[in-house]
């Protein structure tokens, strides 16, 4: 299987033959269902464009099909998700703001530059269940958060006696993916297919709202996910964003509440005002010398 589904050209994909290899392979035995329960937070972030805000939530939650162009890892191209990070259940993970400023910002990987860079947070909650599809294994990962060892015991648990070799090394194939830094988005041609085929075409797994998978960046320390459109429009809840700047020099980074936009009207508008734990002064101190990116 892992050979087959390495012949395949991820620049110019054969979706007949590779579709037909999903369905063969595929056993919803297989699948870790994973839910976000009613009130569990959920938080995105953007980067701002140079010297704007957003002005609508909808700019904070998935992008338009129109600006979907590339492979991400979970989407194909013209198929937008809704990425983002949650609150888990594992006290000693790191705070979702700081997954999703890692995932988002190619900036603070940069150990050499010093800047301003200006993000919005935005912060939902969910409002109804979300049923998730979990890629865990823990292998592939430096520093696995414990939520995400219980995953991997849930996997270790299956019995796998009757299911074939080729169905558990389609399974593991797409979980060692879903675990890999890859620079081109291409190289994820294969992964978001597999992805596409369980959300969309898969009989046992169609009705799933998204997948959740462990945050690659931080080395498997704390949860990502990537939910449907439909389903973040039904089921996540938008209560606030918070503007911010991310301040580094060099290495050490600084991350100040600038002003949050909460909704005034049904379109969705956003009104901004100071954050509460908002310091002039102290936002002088940390800008000071430090050039501003957007």
């Amino acid at each position: 299987m892992k050979e087959q589904l390495e012949s395949f050209d991820k620049s110019n994909l054969d979706l007949v033959n590779l579709y037909k290899l999903f369905k063969s392979a595929s056993d919803d035995r297989l699948i870790l269902r994973f839910q976000l329960p009613l009130g569990t937070k959920v938080i995105r972030m953007r980067v701002n464009e140079r010297g704007k805000l957003f002005l609508n939530k909808d700019e904070l939650s998935y992008p338009p099909m129109s600006c979907v162009q590339k492979f991400g890892r979970a989407n194909i191209p013209g198929h937008p998700m809704f990425y983002g990070s949650f609150f888990a259940q594992d006290d000693f993970s790191p705070e979702p703001r700081m997954i999703v400023l890692t995932e988002v910002s190619n900036n603070i990987l940069d150990k050499t530059s010093s800047l301003v860079e200006r993000q919005t947070y935005a912060l939902f909650i969910v409002q109804e269940d979300l049923k998730l599809i979990a890629f865990p294994f823990i292998g592939s990962y430096d520093r696995p958060c414990s939520d995400i060892q219980k995953l991997q015991n849930q996997w270790n648990s299956i019995d796998k006696g009757g299911i074939s070799y080729d169905s558990v090394e389609l399974m593991t194939y797409m979980s060692n993916q879903i675990a890999t830094k890859f620079s081109s988005s291409s190289d994820y041609s294969i992964l978001a297919n597999y992805i596409y085929y369980l959300l969309y075409i898969n009989e046992g797994t169609k009705d799933i709202d998204g997948i959740v998978y462990p945050t690659v960046r931080m080395d498997g320390n704390g949860f990502n996910l990537a939910i449907k459109p439909k389903s973040a429009d039904t089921k996540l809840r938008f209560i606030q964003a918070t503007e911010c700047y991310m301040c580094k020099r060099q290495d050490y980074i600084t991350v100040l509440n600038i002003q949050d936009g909460i909704s005034i009207d049904k379109l969705g508008s956003l009104t901004y005002s100071p954050n509460k734990t908002y310091d002039e002064s102290e936002t002088k101190r940390f800008t000071e010398d430090l050039a501003f990116l957007n």
